[in-house]
């Protein structure tokens, strides 16, 4: 009878969410999930998922953000083969981050402008409509 009351009362405090570690464990978990809405309707858009994605470390969003022809600096965020140190950078790099102007190179073709401190100058960065919309594509 003792043991059998001991295994109850056990199962029932580690399935309870008022158990320490089982709270502090589902509190942990969702706060690092980010939704990142993803927006690739248009050149702007696109970067800005792009930005999202970044700081969150969002390896799933960021891999739609580039096109299959991106430049060989996005690949591995578009294969998902970044480093943790990798994705720390573009995180960090991203947090700075803003779009400030997009110039239309055509129909199909768009350079998208992005500022980050402490560098004035925009940083192009080019994309390109693909049938999934509109993808980075290179700097």
């Amino acid at each position: 009878m003792n043991r059998r009351f001991f295994l109850a009362v056990s199962a029932l405090l580690l399935c309870s969410p008022l158990t320490p570690g089982v709270v502090h464990a589902q509190t942990m978990t969702e706060m690092s999930r980010t939704v990142v809405e993803k927006d690739f309707t248009t050149p702007w858009a696109a970067v800005e998922t792009m930005i999202r994605a970044a700081k969150a470390e969002d390896v799933e969003t960021l891999q739609l953000c580039f096109g299959p022809r991106a430049d060989e600096a996005f690949v591995p965020y578009r294969d998902a083969t970044a480093t943790p140190r990798q994705l720390d950078a573009l995180s960090e790099w991203a947090w700075e981050a803003h779009v400030i102007e997009v110039e239309m190179d055509g129909s199909r073709d768009a350079t998208v402008h992005v500022r980050f401190p402490p560098e004035d100058r925009p940083w192009p960065m080019k994309v390109v409509r693909t049938e999934g919309g509109w993808k980075v594509s290179g700097r």
